[in-house]
């Protein structure tokens, strides 16, 4: 798990250089105050629709435990050609897909005010990161009106209580 920092960190340069920042269900980067278009949550629905073969990425780097989506492990198997650097503070991290080329040790946050520092920020929305934002739009709007529709179940439940919660 991130520190609240780390989490942060990961948030602001994905933002910054406009990379799709998919956030596992666990993951402390899903929940924070300040908004972030590029936060993709639903990730697992837009890699199981046909669009995903229109996704294809140049390079994964990942932060923390594997993804628990097996349409996130499917998807990542079609581009196993493409490099995944693995970020562990203690470089330890196990990864039992064996996907990852690289194995940084490294904190998150230093690795991304490195990368801050060193790379250039692309303030374009590309036609890459549009498709990303356009699904995760069309699988929170099909999702809201479905949980719209069945008011008590544990989808509606967890809704609520999440919405309910002191930020």
């Amino acid at each position: 798990a991130f520190a609240t920092q780390e989490a942060a960190s990961i948030r602001s340069i994905a933002q910054q250089f406009q990379i799709p920042l998919q956030a596992d269900p666990v993951s402390q980067v899903r929940y924070h105050e300040e908004s972030c278009d590029i936060l993709i949550d639903q990730y697992d629905s837009i890699l199981r629709s046909q669009e995903s073969t229109t996704l294809t990425p140049d390079l994964i780097l990942r932060f923390g435990q594997n993804p628990t989506s097996k349409a996130y492990t499917t998807w990542r198997k079609q581009y196993s050609q493409v490099q995944e650097w693995l970020v562990d503070t203690y470089g330890q991290m196990s990864q039992p897909s064996q996907q990852a080329q690289y194995l940084l040790s490294a904190k998150a946050s230093d690795l991304l005010h490195y990368l801050q520092a060193h790379l250039n920020a692309s303030h374009e929305h590309n036609e890459w990161i549009s498709t990303w934002c356009s699904l995760q739009k069309h699988v929170q709007t099909m999702l809201h009106q479905t949980l719209e529709q069945s008011e008590f179940w544990e989808g509606a439940i967890a809704r609520d209580t999440l919405y309910a919660m002191p930020k």
